[in-house]
């Protein structure tokens, strides 16, 4: 709202028209007329307004604002900042051992970052997230110099570590 406020203000168009953002509002639009032909109408409706609309949301204010490489490369450094709590609380709870059962023997999985609630509660999303991360992060490294450089690849590969330790299959496979 603040930036539909501003952009109104300012007299500047509230979207770029991309592609891009055609496509994400087409999928919101067909989610929506298709929602009554579902197999669970209730579950739909409160996927999509749950999270579904909050990423697209998230996709339209990304597309909207990051438009210089400066605001690019300041968002990629906020992702690989927000990847070290993700990863060194994967690491530690492998260490101290905090870890979930599972129905196969002697198989242990680490209990995700904010144990079984937030965005990467489970092993596998939490693979999943930092996964998504470490290429950004060894394009910062790519492009840094000195200790930044250095910085970002310590990041890099506890990022690395913290999949490793899941010991999800896809994480894994996506890591490779």
């Amino acid at each position: 709202a603040a930036h539909v406020f501003e952009r109104t203000a300012r007299r500047q168009p509230i979207t770029p028209l991309a592609p891009e953002i055609g496509i994400a509002l087409a999928l919101v639009f067909w989610s929506t007329v298709t929602l009554p032909l579902s197999y669970w109408p209730g579950g739909g409706v409160r996927l999509l307004t749950d999270q579904y609309l909050k990423a697209i949301a998230f996709f339209w204010l990304l597309a909207t604002i990051i438009t210089t490489t400066d605001r690019l490369r300041a968002l990629v450094w906020s992702l690989t900042l927000c990847a070290i709590p993700l990863a060194a609380t994967g690491v530690w709870h492998y260490l101290s051992g905090e870890v979930m059962t599972t129905t196969q023997e002697g198989l242990v999985r680490v209990v995700g970052y904010m144990g079984s609630s937030g965005l990467t509660g489970n092993p596998n999303d939490l693979a999943l997230m930092l996964n998504l991360i470490i290429p950004l992060t060894g394009a910062l490294a790519l492009s840094s110099r000195g200790g930044t450089r250095l910085f970002a690849i310590a990041v890099a590969l506890l990022s690395v570590g913290g999949v490793i330790i899941t010991f999800s299959r896809a994480g894994f496979l996506s890591l490779s």
